[in-house]
This record gives C-alpha cells, sequence and structure tokens, in this order.
C-alpha cells in the first residue's frame, strides 16, 4: 500500500491587507462517499471505484482543513489562525464541507475534481443568520499529467492550491467590507 499526501507552496495573493482579527478553521465535513482515505475514481457515470492500494495518509477533510490553516496563516489576513482544538474565542470561524474528492476519466481525460462548501461566520454576531458573513461553493478541476495515484495527487495538490488562493481572495474582500 502507498500512501498519499497534498504537496504545495502557499499561494501568494497580492494587495492582502494583514488583518487584526483572529479566526477558527473547524474541521471541514465530508460527504460519506469520499469520507476515506482510499483514493477515489469515476471512470462512468454512477460507477465510482476505490483504491484500496493508494490511498490519502489522511482523511480529505483533514488535509483541506490542515492545508487552509497553514495558508490562511502564511497570508496574514489574520493575525493569528487557529485550529477546531482551541478554546479561545475568535471573532470568524471558518467551516466547510468537502462535496468531491476524485479523480474523474471522462472522454480519454483524466482530471482531479474538488469541491468544496464554505461558510465564514462572525461570532459578534447575537443570531446565526446574521452571523453569516460569506457562504461560497468552489468547484476546482485539475488535468492530470499522468494517470497514475502519483498523478492524481500531484493534480489534486495544484487543485487544492488553486482553492486555497481563490478562497484567500475572496476572504479578503469579505473582511474587509465587513470591518469597515
Amino acid at each position: 500500500m502507498k500512501q498519499y499526501l497534498l504537496e504545495y507552496p502557499s499561494p501568494v495573493v497580492e494587495g492582502l491587507k494583514q488583518g487584526d482579527e483572529l479566526i477558527t478553521v473547524k474541521h471541514f465535513f465530508v460527504d460519506k462517499a469520499f469520507s476515506t482515505k482510499e483514493m477515489i475514481y469515476r471512470q462512468d457515470p454512477f460507477s465510482y471505484q476505490s483504491d484500496p492500494y493508494n490511498q490519502w495518509m489522511v482523511n480529505p477533510g483533514q488535509m483541506v482543513s490542515g492545508y487552509l490553516i497553514r495558508d490562511l496563516g502564511k497570508a496574514g489576513l489574520f493575525r493569528a489562525v487557529f485550529s477546531s482544538d482551541n478554546i479561545e474565542p475568535t471573532r470568524y470561524i471558518l467551516q466547510g464541507r468537502v462535496d468531491e474528492f476524485l479523480e474523474l476519466n471522462q472522454d480519454g481525460v483524466s482530471k482531479a475534481a474538488l469541491s468544496l462548501s464554505v461558510i465564514l461566520l462572525d461570532s459578534t454576531k447575537k443570531t446565526v443568520p446574521a452571523s453569516v458573513v460569506f457562504q461560497h461553493d468552489y468547484q476546482i478541476f485539475e488535468p492530470l499529467r499522468e494517470r497514475t495515484p502519483s498523478g492524481f495527487a500531484q493534480a489534486m495538490s495544484k487543485a487544492m492550491e488553486n482553492f486555497s488562493k481563490l478562497l484567500l481572495t475572496d476572504l479578503s474582500k469579505v473582511i474587509s467590507e465587513s470591518t469597515k
């Protein structure tokens, strides 16, 4: 059995304003169909396969959450970035769900498919509807250079990097508007 992790440099987003707020990144939930360490492939509509010999080292939700904590911390958009283990109160809470985390093979083309739903909450607001600062769905596709488990891990790494950059850009806009 071989195990894989995502590998990519934290994205650099030009023009990010350094923030003074604190944020907690909650552990991302994973759709049950993808809540496994086994790599998932889809060859045909309605047909999914898992590979017990090629696996992620950790559940996709843990990987996504962990890399977002790293990327948010390096970007400087917040004064500090905490994980779900944090017991200190933070103004912002980022949570989400991994809707898809698989290799799609369609019409002879293989690509990593990463679909996520994220929500940013402001804990200073009194009601749940008022606390929703931002909610968005992301769907990223990245072509595989080679149709191997390693090629899938490389493409998924690039998809995660692209998602992280998009999220940083979106959060920067939303945070600057909500602190006015």
